[in-house]
């Protein structure tokens, strides 16, 4: 059988996942969304769970973190059917006036086709693409997806 290469930029040997550079990020972020003098907006988009993961999105196209795929499609898939839960519930027009409190202004074709940019596409590109390379999705990350959206 033959090995797989490790993934670009492990930062750990024997990490075939890449969970550190994971974890780093995720602190990063952490830390970031309290930064004095940011603008308020922005301290509420890095608190969302949906930006957290589009950054993971745009970390794994850019650093070519393929082994991510798995739990980036369920996540996705996630965040999918809770905020389509909230928005059946009527959060889209709380959501609006926060935003327009925080200075961006949405008329409602705008925050429908930016929602389903953020919240849509994802989870249908990653999923496609998971089919497409008839890549299985470990039932751990179901598991860790539960625990870190609860």
């Amino acid at each position: 059988m033959a090995r797989e290469s490790p993934p670009p930029y492990q930062l750990l040997p024997g990490d075939p996942f890449n969970l550190t550079l994971g974890v780093l990020v995720a602190s990063l972020l952490a830390a970031c969304k309290r930064v004095p003098g940011l603008a308020p907006l922005v301290q509420w988009q890095l608190n969302a769970y949906t930006n957290w993961n589009l950054i993971f999105i745009m970390l794994r196209l850019a650093l070519k973190q393929k082994q991510w795929d798995p739990f980036l499609a369920v996540n996705s898939v996630g965040i999918l059917v809770g905020f389509r839960t909230a928005m059946a519930q009527g959060i889209d027009e709380n959501m609006r006036t926060k935003i327009r409190h925080l200075g961006l202004p949405l008329s409602r074709r705008t925050f429908v086709c930016l929602d389903h940019l953020l919240h849509t596409v994802p989870p249908a590109l990653l999923v496609s693409h998971l089919v497409r390379r008839r890549k299985r999705v470990p039932l751990l990350n179901i598991v860790y997806v539960i625990g870190l959206s609860t």
